[in-house]
């Protein structure tokens, strides 16, 4: 269900502000897939002056061929494929007096075909826009590679960032904005498998929300039964053992060495895996009362909603769903879901 942009309006005031600076601007936008950074953007370019690129997942030259097309029709300019990046921006440089706004979406696939594209942009950046009036925002969905690669001290572009805007999840009071008329238990069980992500909420109309979980996560061929494994796939290599940790804890073993005899890996390598899972945000480490904060006794959570709700719900019952013996899964669904609402509530007393 498709709604109007609502929200971010902290991010908006931001981007706002610095489009009215009279210095060079530099953004760097990121979050998780689908968590809406791309209509974050449509949102403030709207009705400006700007130039605005997605990459996608193909070679840079092929890139640097489409971002050719786009730069040719905004400086309104016969077609050429420039040989650069940097010769793209001169040839933006050359023709814009006002201030305007250059988009560059999905950024990290460049950086995955070449890392040499950071030392490109750290030019263009460091030698051409820097004492320019031009706000330029470079936006991407790998959290890790974004705040390690770009973001990171040994990045060419370290430090060079006048903004970074990362996008999260809405919380809970903004999902009453989007189903005003559902009441505030639906709203619970809604939150409680879209951990509040724009593209996941569109699902939900906020009527008959059990039938819609059903419907939505326990049919093979929809998005939330397939998008846990596709999000892991795109974010981690070898990603098959962080789905085993990831199924240990939501089957309920949650110290790390139950992980590890789950995940047939050995504690230190589990340890490893679920630090890089909640760089992610995925997972969270947890201290019981009374016990020393770097002690042996922590405990670990999948802290996502989206996350939670999969491993505990679909995951054990993935090849059933798949072949089509799905009532077993929504049987188990149906009699543990209020348990599981319970720890959800905890989550949300605690925004």
């Amino acid at each position: 269900m498709t709604r109007t942009f609502i929200d971010r309006e902290n991010e908006l005031k931001i981007l706002n502000e610095c489009l009215q600076s009279k210095r060079f601007e530099f953004i760097i936008i990121f979050g998780r897939r689908r968590v809406g950074k791309t209509e974050l953007i449509k949102e403030f370019i709207k009705d400006k002056e700007s130039l605005y690129f997605l990459c996608s997942n193909r070679k840079v030259a092929y890139n640097l061929k489409k971002f050719s097309e786009k730069v040719c029709q905004f400086i309104k300019m016969p077609s050429v494929t420039f040989k650069s990046f940097q010769d793209a921006f001169d040839a933006i440089l050359s023709k814009v007096k006002e201030k305007v706004i250059i988009v560059i979406d999905e950024f990290g696939y460049l950086v995955r075909r070449d890392s040499g594209i950071l030392s490109d942009f750290q030019e263009i950046v460091d030698e051409k826009l820097k004492e320019k009036r031009i706000m330029l925002i470079l936006c991407g969905s790998s959290v890790s590679m974004i705040e390690t690669r770009v973001l990171g001290y040994k990045s060419p572009l370290y430090g060079r960032a006048t903004r970074y805007i990362k996008v999260e999840p809405f919380d809970f009071l903004t999902l009453k904005l989007w189903f005003k008329n559902t009441s505030i238990e639906d709203i619970v069980k809604i939150y409680s498998i879209t951990n509040g992500v724009a593209k996941y909420l569109e699902f939900f109309s906020g009527e008959n929300v059990e039938e819609e979980i059903v419907k939505n996560v326990f049919d093979p061929s929809s998005f939330l039964f397939e998008d846990a494994l596709r999000l892991l796939s795109d974010e981690l290599r070898d990603y098959s053992t962080y789905i085993q940790v990831l199924e240990a804890i939501g089957l309920g073993y949650n110290r790390i060495n139950e992980i590890a005899d789950y995940a047939f890996i050995q504690p230190k390598d589990a340890f490893f895996y679920l630090k890089v899972l909640s760089s992610l945000g995925i997972v969270k480490r947890i201290v019981p009362i009374f016990s020393p904060k770097k002690g042996k006794r922590g405990l670990y959570i999948i802290d996502d909603n989206y996350f939670n709700f999969w491993f505990r719900f679909v995951s054990p019952f993935q090849a059933e769903i798949e072949s089509g013996m799905k009532e077993v899964a929504i049987e188990n669904f149906k009699n543990k879901f209020n348990s599981y609402l319970g720890i959800v509530f905890e989550k949300i007393g605690q925004q």
